[in-house]
């Protein structure tokens, strides 16, 4: 991979090729796909060492989430390779294959939006209603601080007032007690 992409930046010194920052950008889009892709292709492989400590609804979408992901790294190191290879080669020389070459491009733009898009959905949905969950006992758990709040405070008014009704008993008889 990096000797690909090392080729790419370094091949730009000929005098038909393109610059030196010109060749980078598409390099670098070409080395962060094959490395996403490598990540994430782990990730779906192996989910039991990447998501152990997790519920197995939870392993399942992060399983997919790795999957779409591992796509979408496919296709950035695709338009990578696009990139690259119609800065070494030009428009004049193979118009159709130019076409083509194009149109999969776009495609492989328009599927990687498609998958981002459909990751962010998924995200929602899933973390969404996770977040319901904890609302539902966010308000139950506060229900229940409310309940045992009133329930204190009715003990400590009966209490008090226990206290109250006894209290003047005691003072009426410290004031009849001799000292």
């Amino acid at each position: 991979m990096l000797p690909l992409c090392a080729y790419a930046v370094l091949g730009a010194a000929k005098s038909n090729a393109p610059g030196f920052w010109t060749a980078l950008v598409p390099a670098i889009a070409l080395a962060f796909g094959i490395w996403q892709f490598r990540v994430q292709r782990d990730k779906s492989k192996r989910p039991d060492l990447y998501f152990r400590n997790e519920s197995e609804r939870e392993r399942k979408f992060l399983q997919r989430q790795a999957t779409r992901r591992m796509q979408i790294g496919a296709l950035i190191g695709l338009f990578g390779v696009f990139a690259l290879v119609g800065l070494y080669h030009p428009l004049e020389f193979y118009p159709l294959v130019w076409g083509l070459a194009l149109f999969a491009a776009i495609l492989a733009l328009g599927w990687a939006g498609a998958l981002a898009f459909a990751d962010v959905v998924a995200i929602r949905a899933h973390y969404g209603a996770e977040l319901d969950l904890r609302r539902a006992e966010r308000l139950a758990l506060e229900y229940k601080i409310k309940k045992f709040k009133e329930n204190s405070l009715k003990e400590l008014d009966k209490a008090v007032q226990e206290d109250g009704n006894a209290a003047p008993e005691n003072e009426t008889s410290k004031e009849n007690s001799p000292n």
